[in-house]
């Protein structure tokens, strides 16, 4: 994968990371995608149509959490949060390029294709 990036090599491989698995071997992807597509089919749209962009996202986060326990009770620590980061960023923000949109030292993002950032 191409990767045009201003900032750390490491904080770009923990951001794109398709290979980081859970415990259990599940792959975080997928499990992030069935928590997406089980807050999709839960969620009250009313939540998403608030206008308090900060209420909005810790109301998805809190239900992310709870549905990422019940479906992956033994998921904990990082690789909870980052499955909750993943959803929540669908949800609510511009997907797997959210995360280069927060990191202070990203002054440019490149896209190519879908595949290539």
């Amino acid at each position: 994968m191409n990767r045009t990036w201003g900032g750390p090599p490491s904080l770009l491989a923990a951001t794109l990371d398709h290979e980081a698995p859970a415990p259990g071997g599940e792959d975080i992807y997928e499990i992030a995608e069935r928590v997406h597509q089980r807050l999709i089919r839960d969620i009250d749209d009313a939540v998403l149509q608030d206008s308090d962009r900060e209420r909005t996202r810790a109301r998805i986060e809190q239900a992310a959490r709870q549905i990422t326990s019940e479906l992956f009770p033994i998921l904990a620590g990082d690789s909870k949060e980052d499955v909750v980061t993943r959803v929540v960023d669908e949800v609510i923000g511009l997907g797997p390029i959210e995360p280069l949109l927060r990191a202070t030292l990203t002054s440019r993002i490149a896209g190519n294709s879908r595949l290539t950032i």
